[in-house]
């Protein structure tokens, strides 16, 4: 298919001065990187780039997203086939993606009983328009959830809540009984 499109139209991505990347994800499997240069090896003709390769700051980025259909887990037999498989160019992508890894819940020492998932606090911190320099105020602060995403952002934060236990925490002295 990758060879019926009218070049013209797409030149100046596989230019030989357009420097490029392909970024191989996963749904469903965690792909070692010796898997996803495989995955690159594969598809290497559909993407017909003449430039340098640049991990970091290419000119072009393209991506190939594999979706298994039941998770794949670690074992000594090969991986599954994908169920689907994509490609194409990267025509924008958010710098706050990798900010979901740095606010997980999982790292938390402290989680109340209302703890907002990661992923909706850096939507919510995005869609106020948090910066750095910037100021965010949480009178319903609870364990922090959106202040950790506000300050990700470069904010300075504030937060209050009625509920001074939630609050506080868990100190050393303090286990759950169970």
């Amino acid at each position: 298919a990758a060879a019926a499109v009218d070049g013209s139209a797409t030149a100046k991505y596989f230019a030989e001065t357009a420097s490029w990347s392909c970024d191989v994800v996963g749904y469903g499997a965690k792909l070692s990187t010796a898997e996803q240069n495989a995955v690159r090896l594969l598809y290497k003709d559909a993407f017909r780039c003449a430039g340098p390769v640049r991990l970091e700051g290419a000119d072009v980025r393209f991506r190939v997203v594999e979706v298994y259909a039941e998770v794949f887990r670690r074992r000594p037999e090969a991986r599954p086939t994908p169920k689907r498989c994509y490609g194409g160019r990267v025509v924008a992508a958010s710098a706050a993606r990798e900010l979901v890894h740095k606010c997980d819940l999982k790292a938390r020492i402290y989680l109340g009983p209302t703890a907002l998932d990661n992923e909706l606090a850096l939507v919510m911190a995005n869609c106020a328009g948090c910066v750095k320099g910037g100021r965010a105020l949480d009178p319903f602060a609870g364990t922090g959830s959106i202040l950790v995403a506000c300050a990700l952002f470069g904010a300075n934060t504030w937060g209050c809540d009625i509920d001074w236990k939630v609050l506080r925490g868990k100190g050393e002295h303090e286990r759950d009984a169970a």
